[in-house]
């Protein structure tokens, strides 16, 4: 288990690292923010005091190493745009987006699990080919189809939710089922594989045969071992559903930061675009780092496999 956070550990200084230079080369590739501050009535003399001011009137080499020791240090400076501290304010952004993305999780585990076994353990019914033409259905729709489409139904058609903000839990329920929706879908169809796959093994045509019930099969021998692929899954596509926060924040206007980079890219807010960047990349290597122990902590040979190493 240590192999793995070790080996986590030096993936997100490497992560880091390769995100902070590309950010830097493509921010600088951008445009200059400080045109953009001062509005096309600034004079030649204006923009030049206010380039030296910020430093952007020194080489671009002097600016990256600059830049990357006050990032090692945990400090992105000020936002070009609110005078804040950047790295702060991202944090604050943060834990809304955290909400979200966890909210969604949960959605989509907690739907696509339950589906998931159950077209599995009736693979020929007609339930179980209704739940799968959903969960087809549900990977098949792209969140800017199905969060107006929520809008239109649930906030404008039958007054259910508010269309937009983050102000209660009322406010969370179309962007938690939006961003969750494609997730979910695609959950349901790797458990219904993978409970065919473990239902089919020698070991379960034993436990039936020793009188075993099939709910004492499912949730004690099957659906274990069908979790760790599963676990992968989620793990894997945490990356994206993180990336679709940004649509999905932008939608319903819930002020994450998904809504925070975009605002900062816009406005070529370098700081706080780094800062944001920064936050988004250790959220990821972290999540991914969890669903790592998860599996090992569900599959004995991938901690034996670790220790052989």
């Amino acid at each position: 288990m240590s192999r793995i956070i070790l080996a986590r550990l030096v993936q997100l200084c490497f992560t880091l690292l390769g995100v902070f230079a590309v950010l830097f080369a493509i921010t600088r590739l951008s445009g200059d923010p400080v045109a953009l501050l001062l509005g096309p009535s600034a004079t030649t003399e204006q923009i030049a005091l206010l380039r030296g001011a910020m430093g952007f009137d020194r080489p671009l080499w002097q600016q990256f190493l600059g830049e990357l020791q006050g990032a090692l240090q945990l400090d992105f400076g000020q936002s070009l745009r609110g005078g804040q501290a950047a790295l702060p304010l991202a944090f604050t952004h943060l834990a809304v987006s955290l909400q979200l993305v966890a909210g969604a999780l949960v959605f989509a585990v907690v739907m696509a699990v339950p589906i998931g076994v159950a077209a599995a353990v009736w693979p020929r019914s007609l339930v179980s080919r209704l739940l799968m033409a959903v969960a087809f259905l549900g990977q098949a729709v792209p969140i800017f189809f199905s969060a107006p489409l929520l809008i239109l139904l649930l906030g404008v058609s039958w007054q259910l939710l508010p269309t937009s903000g983050w102000e209660s839990p009322a406010h969370a329920v179309m962007p938690v089922v939006a961003l969750g929706l494609g997730l979910m879908a695609k959950v349901a169809r790797v458990v219904r594989a993978q409970m065919l796959e473990v239902l089919a093994q020698d070991y379960v045509r034993t436990a039936r045969s020793k009188g075993l019930s099939l709910t004492q099969i499912v949730l004690v021998h099957a659906l274990r071992n069908s979790m760790v692929p599963t676990v992968t899954v989620i793990g894997a596509d945490l990356g994206q559903l993180i990336g679709s926060a940004v649509l999905t924040e932008t939608i319903f206007a819930v002020p994450g930061l998904g809504f925070m980079l975009l605002t900062a890219a816009l406005a070529r807010d370098y700081p706080l675009l780094q800062a944001g960047i920064f936050l988004t990349a250790v959220f990821v290597v972290a999540l991914n780092l969890a669903a790592d122990l998860i599996c090992a902590a569900l599959d004995p040979r991938i901690r034996g496999a670790e220790a052989r190493r």
